[in-house]
């Protein structure tokens, strides 16, 4: 049974949670029958969620944002076509949290629990790296935990077998890299040379992918008929009348559309794919309805 293990980063440049994820994708291939990927977010084009809500009721085949067609839509489907058991997210730590290259993404990933839920059950563990010791980095990985539970995930930490010296952290693999100067610079070598810190790295990547073949054995062992939800999700959530009732479904999308036309949301979408500040700001003038 193959074990697919996918890793995340959110790193602008190609530095220490680059570095963190690829280890631990690594440590989790070395136990064998694990294909592995890697997505890194530098330089992805992805436009901020206007919470429109189009996606939670125009259901694809992969799911995909309506409202955007930038890099986002790539990403999904690369995540859909991998199909991952596991997944390792990192993120460095920007003013005590996660970057807001991580957080628009996590936005703009909604068209996929809302099309099916297809992460559930899906085994999550987190990376973060700050430029001190109690620089955020636990406000990191609490913003990723958060976002997996409402994806329905599994969350993995560490493991007992963490490091015991000043660089173990317990939810999540976590580091401290000297301060980020250049883009080769000498906190890359502070990972690398921190054993702690990389080891908790590779602790991590062989926990989610333990994990991950323990739940995907576990799946493969139940009927669908024991289940509260099917075991991919996606359209078969939404197409079988047993997972999802067709008529709520059919209400809401009544319901979004008539506060679409109500607010105006077009307009604004039309705006910011134009890029025209003029008109994003008279509209933002009006209130944004929740």
């Amino acid at each position: 049974m193959k074990t697919r293990i996918l890793g995340i980063s959110a790193s602008q440049r190609p530095g220490n949670v680059d570095i963190l994820v690829k280890e631990a994708l690594k440590a989790g291939a070395a136990l064998g029958n694990v294909e592995t990927d890697f997505i890194s977010l530098k330089d992805r084009i992805i436009y901020p969620c206007t919470g429109c809500y189009r996606c939670c009721y125009t259901f694809t085949d992969p799911p995909t944002c309506v409202t955007y067609d930038d890099d986002m839509n790539d990403i999904i489907a690369r995540i859909w076509d991998f199909d991952p058991d596991g997944v390792i997210v990192g993120s460095p730590v920007h003013f005590a949290g996660v970057t807001g290259t991580m957080r628009t993404f996590i936005e703009r990933f909604q068209p996929v629990p809302s099309q099916g839920m297809p992460m559930r059950n899906k085994v999550m563990g987190f990376i973060s790296c700050g430029s001190q010791t109690h620089g955020g980095q636990e406000h990191a990985v609490d913003d990723l935990i958060h976002w997996a539970l409402i994806l329905d995930a599994i969350v993995v930490g560490v493991g007992p077998e963490r490091s015991d010296d000043r660089d173990a952290s317990m939810h999540g693999a976590m580091a401290t890299a000297s301060f980020q100067g250049k883009e080769f610079g000498d906190d890359v070598i502070a990972v690398l040379t921190s054993k702690g810190e990389m080891d908790n790295a590779r602790l991590l990547g062989r926990r989610v992918t333990e994990a991950a073949r323990i739940v995907k054995a576990g799946l493969e062992a139940v009927s669908e008929d024991e289940l509260s939800w099917p075991k991919k999700g996606g359209l078969a959530a939404m197409e079988n009348p047993r997972w999802r009732d067709k008529g709520w479904m059919e209400s809401f999308a009544q319901k979004v559309e008539a506060e679409r036309k109500k607010y105006g949301y077009n307009k604004l979408e039309r705006a910011l794919r134009l890029e025209d500040k003029k008109r994003v700001k008279a509209w933002l003038k009006r209130g944004f309805p929740e």
